[in-house]
């Protein structure tokens, strides 16, 4: 099996909106492409965006390589204008649940 031949995911999180997942992730599949791996990135949900995702165009942009699966929304397939974040309770003992507020 060569290197190009393996598969893998890497899932790329964090706690805030702004935290730096998206230049993280480019410049991940960046390092990872110039290891002569074959890389695409994605973005299942994007919200405060209209009809494109902003983070998948600093993906882009970071590695240098369009993708023709961005302009079909396969590496995006979930876009909502209306920005929204998950809350969490700040505390264990506030007994209130996570939830999304829109």
């Amino acid at each position: 099996m060569t290197m190009n031949d393996h598969k893998e995911t890497i899932f790329i999180s964090g706690i805030d909106t702004d935290a730096g997942k998206s230049y993280a992730t480019g410049w991940l599949a960046c390092q990872m492409a110039a290891q002569g791996r074959r890389v695409a990135t994605m973005k299942f949900i994007q919200t405060g965006c209209d009809g494109r995702s902003e983070d998948i165009e600093i993906h882009r942009r970071l590695t240098g390589t369009p993708l023709p699966e961005d302009y079909d929304l396969t590496t995006a397939p979930q876009i909502f204008s209306y920005p929204c974040l998950l809350y969490t309770s700040p505390s264990p003992r506030d007994k209130r649940q996570s939830r999304l507020a829109c």
